[in-house]
């Protein structure tokens, strides 16, 4: 890569970096960083058995969130120790993290299709609202959707150019990214899958030929590099959580799902086998699944509707349409249509497969069979492959006319208008398709809209309108402040049924926090038994 783009690379990240952390000035810590922060250290501190109650996301690669607190802690006071130790400072890390997932982001759609195609999906991650909310917090969305994507690539280099070193690459990030978050196990049926199309072809030619021969040498050669990618991700699991118990047997577990106990009891002989992964590791699982059981995560909720427990079948395609911009769906679904129309100019099975297969599976997990829904954050692991094959729409740029290069220029415009108009508040932002941004609540919530990240401006409000009553103890006149999830009843339906049902918000407080004007008069109107009270 030429000098140049080099320095226009740099200019790109230090432009992404400078939106971070500008835009989380104000932000408070959001309902599970004190909980992510305090694990990370505990695992610094050798102690992987302090997993925080009722919080089954916690996992080991949250250390480097707490690092920095690390280093200060053996320094003088001063500023630096100051700066270090501060629990923000460890927002800044993940910002870091976001700054090399940006850079693979544009690696890998440059090496697939070119410098104009790797700088669009480049664009396109910097104006990704959805990645800017989560790259700001001490949580391990970011860490996982990183580690991904960046597994993904070095096992397409793997499959394309082969060799030991290429492998241990590619399995070692593999096992780095188990423990960053659960969902990350999912890069196994991706790279199964992966593998299908790659080779499916070949070895269906093999089995009508009845070639005895080479199917054993296929077989053999993904026995080794499967015992090896499954030996470095249980050796990188047991030294995440310290070894904690490992090898301890199933039927020693005590678990609290009944998912969970049911496995363990039906599990016969096998449960008294050691198990070589250490005991943290399946309790976080075994939480998650209680809670999707019990609905102590509070409820699922979806256009005005609530559930709890079960969930939204297509909830993230729901999410995916109102939260992503405009313009980066338009770029995808172009991408899409040119692509199909020249797709025997491509090499599906060699290069998209690495990018789709994974799309397509997650999507259709989280969809289909999810366990807990809440927020878009879940769904963020498949964003930057969708930016990555975004960029092939770019393939041919010199070759484009004026009025296709205007067009597309015209609607990267818009993409930065839209998202920059929601600066700072990233998490709330919903696209055009919801133009009065005050009735976003009544699409989505949880941690699409709300998620404690805006408690400054909350205060900020209340000073400068000492009247308004934060959320009231049940129905009453005057400025009223009620946060979107209590608002939609996330854990509670029937708390706030009387105002979202009879009247509507005149304002919001950085668009999670929703303000009503009412009237004695208008409350007046409404029937005794909708004011949540018996007639």
């Amino acid at each position: 890569m030429k000098r140049i783009h080099w320095i226009w690379l740099l200019i790109f990240l230090g432009g992404i970096f400078l939106l971070e952390v500008n835009s989380i000035r104000h932000k408070t810590f959001t309902a599970d960083e004190e909980d992510h922060y305090g694990y990370g250290w505990n695992i610094l501190m050798l102690n992987a058995d302090s997993r925080i109650e009722g919080n089954g996301t916690l996992m080991p690669f949250n250390s480097m969130n707490a690092l920095p607190r690390l280093i200060g802690r053996h320094l003088s006071t001063g500023r630096l120790h100051d700066f270090l130790t501060d629990m923000m400072t460890g927002r800044l890390i993940t910002m870091l993290f976001s700054l090399l997932l940006a850079f693979y982001v544009f690696k890998w759609s440059m090496e697939l299709y070119g410098i104009h195609a790797g700088y669009f999906s480049l664009l396109l991650f910097a104006f990704s609202p959805n990645i800017i909310a989560h790259s700001r917090l001490i949580t391990n969305d970011i860490f996982a959707t990183c580690l991904m994507t960046i597994s993904l690539y070095y096992f397409w280099r793997f499959i394309t150019w082969g060799g030991w070193k290429r492998a241990a690459v590619a399995a070692t990030l593999v096992g780095i990214s188990q423990v960053a978050k659960y969902s990350c196990v999912g890069l196994y049926p991706m790279m199964v899958g992966i593998i299908m199309v790659r080779y499916g072809p070949d070895l269906v030619t093999e089995l009508r030929e009845k070639d005895i021969k080479s199917l054993t040498r296929i077989a053999s050669v993904f026995l080794k590099y499967a015992l090896f990618f499954a030996a470095v991700s249980l050796l990188i699991i047991n030294a995440g959580f310290l070894f904690n118990r490992t090898f301890t047997p199933l039927e020693d577990y005590t678990f609290e799902s009944n998912f969970w106990q049911n496995i363990q009891s039906q599990a016969g002989v096998l449960a008294r086998i050691p198990l070589p992964l250490p005991v943290p590791y399946l309790e976080g699982p075994d939480s998650r699944q209680w809670e999707s059981e019990t609905g102590e995560h509070g409820n699922a909720y979806l256009f005005g509707e609530t559930r709890n427990p079960g969930c939204f079948t297509g909830y993230y395609f729901w999410a995916y349409l109102y939260k992503v911009p405009i313009a980066i769906q338009l770029f995808l679904l172009l991408s899409i249509f040119v692509y199909i129309i020249n797709f025997r100019k491509y090499n599906f099975s060699r290069n998209e497969a690495f990018l789709w297969i994974p799309i397509i599976l997650f999507s259709v997990y989280i969809n289909f069979f999810p366990g807990i829904q809440s927020g878009l954050r879940y769904s963020l692991p498949i964003f930057p492959l969708l930016l990555i094959f975004t960029g092939s729409l770019l393939k041919n740029w010199l070759d484009f006319r004026l009025l296709s290069k205007l067009g597309i220029s015209v609607l990267a415009i818009y993409l930065i208008v839209s998202v920059l108009s929601y600066f700072p508040h990233y998490l709330s932002y919903f696209n055009e398709l919801v133009w009065d941004r005050r009735q976003a609540y009544k699409i989505l919530s949880d941690s699409n809209l709300r998620w404690g990240q805006n408690r400054w401006y909350l205060r900020q409000y209340l000073d400068s309108h000492p009247e308004a009553i934060l959320f009231p103890r049940g129905p009453r006149a005057g400025r009223l402040v009620v946060g979107a999830g209590r608002l939609v009843g996330i854990f509670h339906p029937e708390e706030y049924r009387w105002l979202r049902d009879n009247f509507e918000p005149v304002d919001h407080v950085a668009y999670s926090f929703l303000v009503y004007e009412i009237s004695q008069e208008e409350l007046d109107t409404i029937p005794r038994d909708k004011k949540g009270l018996k007639k």
